[in-house]
């Protein structure tokens, strides 16, 4: 967390992790303070994250007329400055079999956990095992897992390939499925390319994946994919569930 205090309103540095900055003005007006997620108070609002720092500002000059907006607290000398981080489930993009591009990752209107996608190799020939990491920018704070993993040919978009999916439990047993079970959901791995986990399900840490490599164009030489998973996350971990490999349905 990044906290910026003008510093018309305290002329002492709020503490040993500020300094001054300049702000683009030609002018030194802000102390400007880093903090890493390990330091911070965290806390649950609905389906958001909220990540607090209270700093003591001895002499704080604030009128009672000043606003400091969203997010900022004042009791006499201390003050609370919070963010708020979406744990909706978030989606990483990456491309495959050519050299590595940046990661595109899907945004909104509050702060986002980012994540990213690492080949170990930039291209593999057909029928070797790819491995690729999904990587937390602040590891260590939330669980995450993934939900689903889909390959997307770059040039035709139609041909996709489910490598992970979600199913829900549906009793077709008639009645030998146990009740508390129906309804969940529960996760495929495709066998065909036989997708592997090669860390925990799910970590507040790098996960690592394994599947063999494929083509959809045996005619050329090349073909470019795109691995696109969407992300489950969560403060608390998650219930056991582990994946399995599943039949798919045509």
């Amino acid at each position: 967390m990044k906290i910026s205090i003008n510093r018309n309103f305290t002329e002492n540095a709020p503490g040993p992790n500020f300094e001054i900055v300049n702000n683009n003005r030609n002018e030194t007006d802000f102390w400007i303070g880093n903090y890493k997620h390990e330091q911070l108070t965290k806390s649950i609002s609905g389906y958001n994250l909220i990540l607090s720092k209270t700093i003591k500002i001895n002499n704080f000059k604030l009128s009672p007329d000043v606003s400091l907006g969203p997010g900022v607290k004042v009791e006499k000398e201390f003050v609370t400055f919070s963010c708020s981080y979406s744990l909706k489930p978030t989606t990483v993009i990456q491309t495959h079999d050519v050299i590595g591009a940046d990661v595109n990752i899907t945004r909104s209107a509050l702060g986002h956990l980012d994540y990213q996608i690492q080949f170990e190799n930039s291209s593999h020939v057909i029928g070797e095992s790819v491995k690729f990491r999904i990587i937390p920018t602040n590891p260590g704070l939330v669980f995450s897992r993934i939900k689903s993993c889909t390959m997307t040919h770059s040039l035709n978009q139609h041909l996709k390939y489910n490598l992970f999916w979600p199913m829900k439990l549906i009793d077709q047993s008639g009645g030998r499925l146990r009740r508390d079970l129906i309804g969940q959901t529960h996760f495929c791995k495709d066998k065909i390319v036989d997708f592997n986990i090669l860390s925990e399900f799910q970590s507040k840490y790098t996960q690592i994946f394994e599947f063999t490599s494929f083509k959809w164009n045996l005619d050329s030489m090349i073909d470019s994919h795109i691995l696109k998973c969407d992300l489950e996350l969560s403060y608390k971990k998650f219930e056991e569930n582990q994946p399995k490999y599943c039949n798919k349905l045509i």
